[in-house]
């Protein structure tokens, strides 16, 4: 009972309605990208993936951009990430990322595209300041910033996820 009360109480503490969906930089893209928005803990961080081909011509993303500090520049140095493809998939090793003022610390941050499910169906995982390990799976990304889906990663390891229009 008390920890479903914590749990009703956490996820209401964010607002999704008010959430800045803004990208300040965008880099130079090679084909129409994939977006998505995490949220982890009280939603006070915004991380944006920005998901890319390496050439126009390339059948699947294969590239991702991983906003690290969550100012919303997104392509600055280390945040582009190259996918390792195997039969069924695209993964992505982002490692980690640290937001000193939220006292907030991802690591071992794993991102996976599969290519054999459509829509796409995604995966994603950290550890949250080395206690929480969050996993989720979610349907699709958005085709701008505006309709991306919001990955809220909750202080208790639970990945939820809200898509603004069925994009």
């Amino acid at each position: 009972m008390i920890a479903t009360l914590v749990l009703v109480m956490f996820a209401q503490q964010v607002d999704y309605s008010k959430i800045d969906r803004k990208i300040t930089v965008v880099p130079k893209l090679s084909a129409e990208a994939k977006y998505a928005l995490v949220l982890p803990g009280d939603g006070k961080v915004r991380i944006w993936m920005v998901l890319d081909k390496s050439r126009p011509d390339k059948l699947h993303h294969d590239v991702l951009y991983f906003d690290r500090d969550g100012d919303g520049k997104v392509g600055e140095e280390g945040e582009r990430i190259s996918g390792v493809e195997k039969e069924r998939e695209i993964g992505f090793t982002v490692g980690k990322a640290e937001f000193a003022d939220a006292k907030l610390v991802l690591s071992e941050i794993q991102f996976v595209s599969f290519t054999d499910v459509m829509p796409a169906l995604c995966q994603m995982s950290f550890r949250m300041n080395g206690k929480v390990t969050v996993s989720g799976s979610f349907g699709g990304t958005g085709t701008n910033p505006e309709n991306a889906p919001i990955l809220h990663a909750d202080p208790f390891g639970t990945l939820d996820f809200l898509h603004s229009n069925g994009d």
